[in-house]
C-alpha cells in the first residue's frame, strides 16, 4: 500500500495559458531567464495562493512547454474544485483560460485505485510513491456502448476487457512494471485521463495502443503533452523542484 491514501473521487481541471505568460515560464524553467516585470507579480501571488493550498491538489502542473495546465483536485465537490481555480491569481488575471472540469475515477494502478483490491495471496507492503522524471499525460474518448450487454447480464464478459486488464496486472503489464501512473474514466463514461511514467510521448502512445481497449475502439482520439507536477510541493517533478523552491520562498519573502 502506498503511503499517502488516495481519496474516493477526485476533479480534474484542464486550462490553457496564455501565450506571452507560457513563453515566460518555459524560459524560467528551463533556462533559468527572469520573469518579465509584467508578469513575476501575478505569478509571486500564483505561487504563495496555490502552495497554501496544500493537500487541497492531489497532484497539479503545467505541461512541460507551460501552454496548459492539469491540476488534480481532492475536493469535496466539482463545485469546490472550480472555486479554487477561479480564485487563482494567474486565472484572475486571464493567464488561465478556456478551463474545463470534469470528476475523475483512478481505475490502475491497484494500489491509487477503489476498484476491488489485489488478491489475497499478494502480501501488502508499505511503499513510498516519488515522482519520476518523466510523465507523459493524455485525454482520450470512451466508448462503452460495446460493453453494455455485458453490464445488463445479456452478453458474456467481452474479451477486450479481459485481455485490457491483462495488460494492465498480467507478467510485464503497465501496472505491473510501473509505467501506469494513473488512468481511468471520468464519471460520466465518455472521457479518459490517463497518466503514464514513460520517457516519451511515443513510448506512452506505444502503450496506450496496445491495450485491448483502443484496439477494439473503446477508448481513442488521445492528446497527449508531458506533465510536471508542481503542487503539491512534495510531489513536485524532480527537475522542476529545486527553480520551483526557490520561487516560492522569494514569492512569500516578498510578501512579508
Amino acid at each position: 500500500m502506498p503511503t499517502e491514501p488516495v481519496p474516493e473521487i477526485l476533479f480534474v481541471c484542464s486550462a490553457k495559458v496564455r501565450a506571452d505568460v507560457a513563453a515566460a515560464l518555459h524560459a524560467r524553467f528551463g533556462l533559468g531567464s527572469e520573469l518579465p516585470e509584467d508578469i513575476r507579480p501575478v505569478y509571486e501571488s500564483h505561487l504563495s495562493y496555490s502552495d497554501g493550498l496544500g493537500d487541497a491538489f492531489y497532484e497539479a502542473g503545467p505541461s512541460a512547454d507551460f501552454t496548459e495546465i492539469l491540476y488534480i483536485y481532492r475536493t469535496e465537490s466539482l463545485e469546490e474544485a472550480k472555486k479554487l481555480m477561479r480564485a487563482d491569481p494567474l486565472y484572475a488575471a486571464g493567464a488561465f483560460h478556456d478551463d474545463s472540469y470534469f470528476e475523475w475515477h483512478i481505475h490502475p494502478p491497484l494500489y491509487k485505485s477503489r476498484l476491488p483490491f489485489m488478491p489475497e495471496q499478494v502480501q501488502e507492503v508499505e511503499v513510498e510513491v516519488t515522482t519520476p522524471r518523466t510523465l507523459i499525460a493524455s485525454y482520450g474518448t470512451f466508448d462503452l456502448e460495446p460493453m453494455k450487454d455485458w453490464q445488463q447480464g445479456k452478453a458474456p464478459r467481452p474479451l477486450f476487457q479481459l485481455l485490457h486488464l491483462y495488460n494492465l496486472y498480467g507478467e510485464g503489464g503497465t501496472a505491473t512494471m510501473g509505467i501506469t501512473w494513473a488512468c481511468g474514466p471520468n464519471a460520466d463514461l465518455d472521457k479518459a485521463l490517463h497518466i503514464l511514467a514513460v520517457p516519451s510521448i511515443e513510448m506512452a502512445k506505444f502503450h496506450n495502443e496496445m491495450d485491448a481497449l483502443y484496439r477494439w475502439g473503446i477508448v481513442s482520439d488521445f492528446r497527449y503533452f508531458e506533465w510536471c507536477i508542481h503542487y503539491p510541493r512534495r510531489k513536485a517533478t524532480p527537475r522542476h523542484r529545486a527553480v520551483l523552491g526557490d520561487l516560492i520562498e522569494g514569492a512569500q519573502t516578498g510578501q512579508r
